[in-house]
């Protein structure tokens, strides 16, 4: 049922939604063009670069500073950052299925085998056991 409020609070929704967008944009904006327009000519001095170790320079540090400045937004405005966070177990699981998808032992590796199942002894994997 329609009633009188319901437009007023879309259009606040809607403001508060345009409002952290606007908020977002703006720290992802003043953070790269802060490293480019400050940052990047003082490491450019710093280490008297060249124009392949500035692009390797100017490349890592806009990707470096959008991360800050993302992590700075969902921090301080949404949620706690759990994306960010490194995984040091699903790194090593991930590394691991892939080794093992690499050994199976069919020439397709259509046999996956999930990772709570990997026989492992003494940090190394028994391929035999996978081979049956």
């Amino acid at each position: 049922m329609a009633t009188p409020e319901r437009p007023l609070l879309e259009f606040q929704r809607a403001k508060a939604v345009l409002l952290k967008l606007l908020v977002a944009f703006a720290l992802l904006f003043g953070a790269v063009q802060g490293f480019r327009l400050l940052l990047l000519p003082a490491l450019q001095t710093l280490f008297t670069a060249d124009a392949a170790l500035t692009s390797v320079i100017r490349r890592c540090g806009i990707l470096l500073c959008a991360l800050f400045a993302y992590w700075i937004y969902v921090r301080g405005f949404e949620r706690p950052v759990r994306e960010l966070r490194p995984a040091p177990r699903a790194i090593t699981a991930g590394a691991l299925a892939e080794r093992c998808r690499s050994r199976c032992a069919c020439s397709c590796c259509s046999r996956w085998v999930p990772m709570w199942r990997l026989p492992i002894a003494a940090g190394r994997v028994d391929w035999r056991v996978l081979r049956r």
